[in-house]
């Protein structure tokens, strides 16, 4: 079977296909199934915003944003929303 950079020659027709028939559009990715954010893009923002003032603190933040937002998140929710913040830089998924 033939292989480019760990892609089946089937995906790559597939692509192929979706672009001749669709252009640019026809290579997005489709909604995938999961569970919807916790936190509005806003929210995330301020929840981000509002852990950088105490970065030594979780259990402070986590009160901090429940206080400011009105919603619970958890230390994982937290920690990832910063992730995606240093890496990519931007605060929404």
């Amino acid at each position: 079977m033939l292989r480019f950079a760990s892609v089946d020659r089937d995906t790559i027709s597939a692509w192929i296909a979706n672009w001749n028939q669709y252009g640019g559009k026809g290579l997005e990715d489709d909604e995938r199934a999961g569970r919807p954010p916790i936190l509005t893009p806003e929210e995330q923002a301020k929840a981000i915003q509002t852990a950088m003032k105490n970065p030594k603190f979780p259990h402070r933040q986590l009160s901090e944003i429940s206080q400011e937002i009105g919603k619970e998140i958890s230390k994982f929710t937290l920690k990832d929303l910063i992730k995606k913040k240093i890496l990519f830089g931007k605060e929404s998924s």
